[in-house]
């Protein structure tokens, strides 16, 4: 059953759990009920549905469980996700969503039968906009190129867009794990080339760097 990321929604159901199911002077906390979100969440389209579920002890009661979880941003309530007799729900999000941290407090967590009251968790997401990165090399003799290229959604054209941010090149030797950096550059337009000797093949991957609004971006590994 999912639920708008209104004010509205979420004030509507704040109102239900506390008219519709106030416990009675016999409940007993028993065991905890815990939501279970993503840490971080990536906005990369108009909107999109995050599957939320329950744990705990809770869930031995699927068929009575009535739950419900605020999340609150910089801007308030904002968010609400509400179990009625399930387990699992849908987060909806869209690109006009705040960015940054999501709060979520617990406002009601019981079940309708017996009115077993859930000791709940309080957890945190974190909400900024997509990113992508590629990286091509080509190599000529002992000389190697490497091409990148990043995008991050635009929620004012609600599609990914060139982005100009650092981009950090790195190798590895083969058969090695650690990284260091070959080229740390401003990717003009979203785009970066570096040339350069290396008669040895190596791992090559490009970095693009993110901040408190976009996530940061790593491409895959390529061999030359």
């Amino acid at each position: 059953m999912r639920r708008m990321s209104t004010l509205a929604g979420t004030a509507a159901l704040a109102t239900l759990a506390t008219v519709a199911f106030s416990p009675s002077a016999q409940a007993a906390t028993n065991g905890s009920c815990r939501l279970v979100v993503p840490a971080q969440v990536r906005i990369v389209g108009p909107y999109q549905a995050v599957k939320t579920t329950l744990s705990g002890t809770c869930t031995s009661y699927a068929s009575s469980v009535f739950a419900t979880w605020t999340g609150y941003t910089s801007q308030g309530a904002e968010d609400g996700v509400l179990f009625d007799s399930v387990t699992s729900d849908y987060w909806d999000i869209y690109d006009w969503h705040t960015l940054g941290v999501v709060s979520w407090r617990e406002a009601w967590a019981t079940e309708q039968n017996n009115w077993n009251e859930f000791t709940p968790n309080t957890p945190t997401t974190t909400v900024r906009l997509g990113s992508w990165t590629s990286l091509k090399a080509v190599r000529s003799g002992s000389r190697v190129t490497l091409t990148s290229t990043g995008t991050r959604y635009a929620t004012t054209v609600q599609k990914r867009i060139p982005w100009q941010t650092t981009a950090t090149l790195q190798y590895r030797p083969v058969g090695t794990t650690t990284w260091k950096t070959l080229k740390k550059a401003t990717a003009t337009k979203g785009a970066l080339t570096y040339s350069y000797t290396s008669k040895a093949a190596r791992d090559y991957r490009v970095s693009y760097a993110g901040g408190t609004t976009i996530w940061s971006s790593t491409s895959s590994t390529v061999r030359k």
